[in-house]
């Protein structure tokens, strides 16, 4: 399904400053290949942002990539092990802008922690990367295998030149959901006898 930014409800996620999103919607990060990072709890609106940025970057017939984290490295790996992945690498370096969904709702282990790490490096100041996790910075050592290491060398990459969004607010999905669980059954009975 198409998201748009119009379509976005920056009323219901206020620590999320529409004006620095909306600017980013006229795409000036891709000339100077900066990175966006959305992380938050599920349900904030991380995705519906980055689907919305990469469709403007399409609208203006730019090369976009969007994958869910653990298809990402699902074909790094594939890659390594048919030994193309410098070529799939060099071919993802030709992209305007690379998106890469949900990492870290699924631990990478070491060595796809290496292959992830080859691509950011790769794409460092010259493609824009657009991430969204539910893990804040601290966590990604975590995410990466327990990697530390490999952790920092990534995120010293994507946040040199980047735009961070931390969004601290209540997911979406659940707008009116706490409200319609609260349980009746202790309210008293009316005799209308």
């Amino acid at each position: 399904m198409l998201r748009t930014l119009e379509q976005f409800d920056f009323s219901f996620q206020p620590s999320l400053p529409a004006a620095r999103v909306r600017e980013l919607a006229e795409l000036g990060f891709l000339e100077r290949a900066e990175n966006i990072l959305f992380v938050g709890r599920p349900g904030t609106g991380k995705t519906h942002l980055a689907l919305a940025l990469a469709l403007r970057t399409c609208q203006q017939r730019k090369r976009v990539l969007f994958l869910p984290a653990l298809d990402l490295i699902h074909q790094l790996a594939a890659a390594d092990v048919s030994r193309s992945l410098p070529r799939l690498i060099e071919t993802w370096g030709r992209l305007d802008l690379l998106v890469v969904d949900e990492l870290g709702y699924t631990p990478i282990n070491d060595q796809a922690a290496n292959l992830f790490f080859q691509l950011i490096n790769h794409l460092y100041t010259r493609v824009s990367v657009i991430i969204t996790s539910n893990v804040t910075f601290d966590g990604w050592g975590a995410v990466f295998g327990g990697n530390d290491v490999i952790a920092s060398a990534i995120l010293d990459r994507l946040l040199h030149h980047s735009h961070v969004f931390l969004i601290a607010c209540p997911s979406y999905r659940m707008k009116g959901k706490l409200e319609q669980s609260v349980d009746h059954s202790t309210e008293p009975e009316y005799n209308h006898a």
